[in-house]
Formats: C-alpha cells, sequence, structure tokens
C-alpha cells in the first residue's frame, strides 16, 4: 500500500502551490463556447476511465438499453449545447449499487447503472447529466487555481466526492491521511497512482447547475422539472454505498434558491425548444399531405 503515498504527496504539493488562473464567471443565461476535446485528451480520458473502473472492481460497457438512453439524452444535451455532434464517448459502469457519473479529463463521460435505474424519467435524468455536462464545457477540471484544484488532477467529477476514507485507506499512514483533509475544502480522495478524485467547491457547483438548467431547456426537456427533481434528492440519490452524490453540493435549499433565480432563462430556452420542435413537425408532415392530396 506504501507506493501510492509518494504519489499522493507529490500531487497534492502541485496542487497546494498551483499558480492562480482565470476563473470561469459564466453569466446567469449564457452558455459557454463548444470547445470539443483533442483527440489526445479522449485517449487519455478513455484510459483513465478503464483504469479507474479495473482498480475499483467495476466493469464498464457501450451497448444495451441502459448505454443506448444515457447516449440518447448526452447526445441532446450536447448538440443543444452548439457542438454538431457528440464527441464525448460514454460508458456505463456497473458497480452495483453505487450511485454516480463521472467526466474524466472534461473528455470522456461515466454512467453508473445504478443512477439510470434509480432516476427513470428522462426530464429527471436530464437534470443529473445537464449538470455534468456542465462542468465539462465550463472546463471546471482544468482550473488551476488551488481552490478547485483542477491543474494536477488526473481524474475529476462532480459526482466522485467524499472519498477521503478511501484515500486514508490507500495511504496506510496517519500523516498522509492528515494531509489529505487538510489540502481540500471538501473530502477528497486516492484512486489508484495518485490520481485525485476532486469535490468542486461551491461557486463552480453553482455555475453547474445554472448552465445545466440552460442545457438541459435547450435540448428541450422541462427545466421545471429540475427544481422538482432537486428537491427530493437526497431520498433518491443519497443511499446506496459507494461514493456519494450528494456529499458535495450545495444544501438542496441554496440550490433551489439559485435555479429558481436562474429558471426565467431556462423556459425562454425551453419555449423556443418546443416552438422549433414544433415546427420540424409540422414541415415534417406537409410533404405527406401533398401526397395523400
Amino acid at each position: 500500500m506504501f507506493q501510492y503515498i509518494k504519489p499522493l504527496l507529490a500531487v497534492l504539493l502541485c496542487t497546494l502551490t498551483a499558480c492562480s488562473a482565470t476563473k470561469t464567471n459564466i453569466p446567469v443565461g449564457q452558455l459557454p463556447p463548444a470547445v470539443p476535446p483533442t483527440e489526445g485528451e479522449v485517449s487519455e480520458a478513455r484510459s483513465l476511465a478503464f483504469q479507474y473502473a479495473s482498480q475499483q472492481g467495476h466493469s464498464t460497457r457501450q451497448s444495451g438499453a441502459s448505454y443506448l438512453r444515457a447516449k440518447r439524452i448526452i447526445d441532446r444535451l450536447v448538440k443543444a449545447s452548439g457542438f454538431p455532434s457528440n464527441p464525448y464517448p460514454i460508458y456505463i459502469v456497473d458497480a452495483g449499487e453505487e450511485v454516480n457519473a463521472a467526466a474524466v479529463k472534461n473528455a470522456t463521460i461515466l454512467v453508473y447503472e445504478e443512477l439510470l435505474r434509480r432516476v427513470p424519467e428522462d426530464d429527471e435524468l436530464a437534470t443529473v447529466l445537464s449538470h455534468e455536462m456542465a462542468h465539462i464545457f465550463a472546463r471546471h477540471g482544468s482550473d488551476t487555481t488551488s481552490q478547485q484544484r483542477g491543474a494536477f488532477v488526473s481524474l475529476g467529477s462532480s459526482l466522485l466526492g467524499a472519498a477521503a476514507a478511501i484515500g486514508a485507506s490507500y495511504a496506510g499512514v496517519g500523516g498522509a491521511a492528515d494531509l489529505i483533509g487538510s489540502a481540500t475544502e471538501t473530502a477528497t480522495g486516492v484512486i489508484g497512482q495518485g490520481a485525485i478524485v476532486l469535490s468542486y467547491d461551491r461557486k463552480l457547483e453553482y455555475e453547474a447547475d445554472h448552465v445545466g438548467l440552460m442545457i438541459m431547456a435547450k435540448a428541450g426537456y422541462d427545466p421545471r422539472r429540475a427544481l422538482g427533481f432537486w428537491a427530493k434528492s437526497d431520498q433518491i440519490l443519497g443511499g446506496g454505498g459507494g461514493f456519494s452524490f450528494l456529499s458535495t453540493h450545495p444544501a438542496n435549499a441554496d440550490r433551489l434558491v439559485q435555479l429558481q433565480k436562474a429558471l426565467p432563462f431556462a423556459m425562454t430556452f425551453f419555449e423556443e425548444s418546443k416552438a422549433a420542435s414544433m415546427s420540424s413537425a409540422i414541415k415534417s408532415r406537409q410533404p405527406q399531405r401533398m401526397k395523400e392530396y
């Protein structure tokens, strides 16, 4: 187990001494620019995703009804965000009752089977996935400030928080475990050879909330369902072992206040999406009507 200590200390020291960088500050009602990942980023992220799943004893796949459902929703979210097609590989993770989703290096997406099972409504699942996609589009995992700890993060996810216990067990000694706790504002853990699972600070979580709300609305998912989902999310996502979705996120009451402020902007996008969908449906029926006539 001691082979994990030196890589961990090196990563944490780099993190604590990271230089300041421009922070994201996306106004409510706007989306970040659509910047696709490079082939190198996708390749590295895919490799890290496989490494993580293997180390945790989980399997990944790109097949089955769950995969098709997650891909259909994420494809819509990505297209609504300004991408001509979805450049982000998606993998379903079979991990028992663990409820999760993850963005690896802003370039690959992991969606856990149990999350899909617990959230059967697409509008509500889009709420979770759009929040995670917002972290990717805003490149929150690339922020190099010491507060956001992004530049030296090998595996970053808003949903994979609260892993300090795993960090302590890998470190194997109290000193390293104490360093884990003092190095972060919220719980952080160790995965494999010094890779860190970060938990974003509250500012970035709120930004992902409002950007995610805009994304799902533009994609035609009702943003009002997001408020209902977050109000009951602790019952839906709170249990099940493993990492907890809610452990690193703002309190529901605070989150709902911020979402209420952003909802009018999102409703504008949603109504525009509905109108465009209706117009497209009418146009697609016109050739058939002319043929029948």
